[in-house]
């Protein structure tokens, strides 16, 4: 395991908390982040957007996701993402 792994398990828990707090991740929460860790932001912002578990704006209401896949594709989920 190298020295760069565990800090940036502590990285992601600290995310995944601050998300499961606001609901998504606020820049001033990755600020707080990287003022607690000592993380340099742009590394908090790094490791936050390199996983697509993270949001950045506040959850609306209603989710809706729609499959992007060859299969959903040929069945025509592209006219459904356009509406």
């Amino acid at each position: 395991m190298s020295s760069d792994t565990e800090p940036t398990g502590r990285l992601i828990a600290a995310l995944q908390e601050a998300q499961r707090a606001e609901g998504y991740l606020s820049r001033e929460a990755m600020l707080r982040i990287s003022e607690r860790t000592g993380v340099p932001a742009a590394r908090v912002w790094g490791v936050a957007t390199f996983f697509d578990q993270f949001r950045f704006q506040p959850p609306g209401r209603h989710e809706v996701r729609v499959c992007c896949g060859t299969a959903c594709h040929l069945k025509g989920s592209d006219i459904l993402l356009d509406e």
